[in-house]
Formats: C-alpha cells, structure tokens, sequence
C-alpha cells in the first residue's frame, strides 16, 4: 500500500471493525459510520483521511500538532483541535479537502476534543487546569470569542467524555480508583 506517511503502513481490519495500522504498534483510527473512511493523526501530527475502498490516504492538515479528529454526524466535516503552545484551536475542514480549513474558536489551554454536536455548534473536549495539573471535561460553542464551560472536574484525571444520542446522558473516564472506570 503506498501511502503519504514517512513510514510504510498496511490497513488492518479486526473482527469488531476497528481500524489498525501495522507498524505503528496497533495504534488505533476511527472509522466513519459507514466504515469507508478513517481519520489518523500520525507522524508530524498532521490528519490524514483514509479511504478504504481505493486503499489511498488524503492528507487534510500541514504542518503544526493537529490532534484529536472528530467526524461530523453527516460525515461531511472533521473537526480537530490545533496545539500551539500551552493554549488550542478548535479547526474544521470539509472532509473532502475542496475547501480551506476554518478557525472556530481558541481555547487558552491544550485541549483534546471529544465529540461535535450533530448540529455542530458544541464541542466536548479534554483540558488540564494548571492548578490541579488534573484533566477535566469542558464544553464550548464552536463560534469565535466563545468561552469554555466545565461539566466535569475532580481531583482526578476525568476523560473521554461521549453524550447520549438524545443528549440525556455523558459518561466519561475517570481513574479515581487508581484504574480507569466508567461513569454515567
């Protein structure tokens, strides 16, 4: 398989349907709903778009830690948060790459985005406060000069945090037992 990736890749699909990558140590992609395309953050933390019925890799980002690709619900974006220092940047580009990425709104610390709202208005996403030096759970409204809310802060790392298709429910990782543990 050729690929644009400084290092030769294989696509690997297990039983359950998630993506591998051999030679990167089983490192993980998602893989869109319809299972045809996967997003990679890999090598200089640029994300690439895999599509798996012509076997080719589509590079969507240029230079910078681009991390934590989220898809859109309708498939047609992928959201991403861009490090820069000790603050983010919340991005978004058609995923079909016919189109510039778009800044949508800065956050003062690094971040690494959970979910996207299927009206694309709110993200979720994993933050540090300084103080603590623990991770906590924060949402924010995908437009410019936005400001962050917290939804869930402990004395331990809280991650991971996925909504309910109806909005209802958020569980999220926490490793208040010394182990990571679900919460709902």
């Amino acid at each position: 398989l050729a690929s644009p990736l400084p290092w030769p890749v294989d696509m690997v699909e297990d039983e359950s349907g998630n993506a591998y990558v051999s030679g990167l140590g089983g490192t993980v992609l998602e893989v869109d709903a319809a299972g045809q395309l996967s997003v990679v953050a890999g090598g200089g933390r640029d994300i690439y778009i895999y599509d798996f019925s012509r076997k080719t890799f589509s590079r969507r980002t240029f230079g910078g830690q681009n991390v934590t690709p989220v898809w859109s619900h309708d498939g047609a974006w992928i959201y991403y948060a861009a490090l820069g220092g000790a603050a983010a940047t919340i991005w978004r580009r058609v995923a079909d790459g016919s189109r510039d990425a778009e800044p949508l709104v800065s956050l003062p610390h690094r971040i690494y985005l959970n979910t996207v709202s299927a009206d694309g208005k709110t993200a979720t996403f994993d933050y540090s406060h300084a103080q603590s030096r623990s991770s906590d759970i924060g949402t924010i409204a995908l437009q410019k000069d936005a400001k962050a809310t917290t939804v869930v802060a402990t004395i331990f790392d809280d991650y991971n945090s996925r909504v309910s298709p109806d909005g209802k429910w958020r569980a999220y990782e926490n490793i208040e037992s010394s182990r990571s543990e679900i919460y709902v």
